[in-house]
């Protein structure tokens, strides 16, 4: 019923934007619309905005590579930056936004495009805060004498963890409360934004933490 309703209404938005055009009288003025005309305008914008949307994935990646490595000296660019941290922070990201829209619909939370491509920059944009206070707090605190490398790097989760936990579930919590809205788009993309940023955290304090480490490795030993 629900793909007749929809074909339905698109024969209809086809046939009124058709008589507009060449048919109408000059003296009317018409307007219309649909249920699914709102969904159509952000899959119209979304599409368009997708060269705007990659380029700045490349920029936030950019930045976080750059700015998370000391570099000084440039014949060791390669050695001290965190491009490879980085592009797992990204990942990171992604499977964040993966397991939000897994779990969502699996329940049957539907999902629009915008949810798809904003979702991801938000997670990122905000979640890269806990990637500078972990690897800069790492970075600041040097190694006791006779202290493993896996003890200094949970000697610093534990310093940066609580804060990390309180600004992540803050923002989740903020996030869920939009979800109370009567708005169904509101709704979902509050929903998805939330539980988005509860894997993010879960995975920073897990899988990050494993990839930092292996970046200090590589970078102890100059690769």
């Amino acid at each position: 019923m629900l793909s007749q309703a929809l074909q339905w209404e698109q024969k209809f938005v086809d046939f009124m934007k058709n008589w507009t055009a060449t048919e109408k009288p000059e003296y009317m003025d018409i307007a219309f619309t649909s249920e699914r005309s709102i969904e159509d305008e952000l899959e119209r914008e979304s599409q368009s905005d997708v060269v705007t949307i990659l380029i700045s994935y490349m920029i936030m990646f950019a930045y976080i590579a750059i700015s998370l490595g000391q570099i000084n000296n440039w014949s060791r660019l390669l050695v001290d930056s965190k491009i490879t941290l980085g592009l797992g922070g990204v990942f990171i990201v992604l499977a964040s936004v993966v397991s939000s829209v897994g779990i969502f619909g699996y329940i049957g939370v539907p999902a629009t495009l915008i949810i798809i491509e904003v979702i991801p920059f938000l997670v990122l944009a905000v979640g890269v805060d806990n990637i500078f206070i972990l690897v800069q707090t790492h970075q600041r605190d040097s190694r006791k004498p006779n202290e493993t490398h896996a003890e200094h790097i949970g000697r610093t989760l534990g310093h940066v963890g609580p804060s990390m936990l309180l600004t992540s579930v803050s923002e989740s919590c903020c996030f869920f409360l939009g979800s109370l809205s009567d708005m169904p788009a509101v709704k979902a993309f509050a929903l998805y934004a939330g539980m988005a940023l509860l894997f993010d955290f879960l995975l920073q304090i897990t899988c990050f933490v494993s990839l930092m480490s292996l970046d200090i490795i590589r970078q102890s030993a100059n690769r």
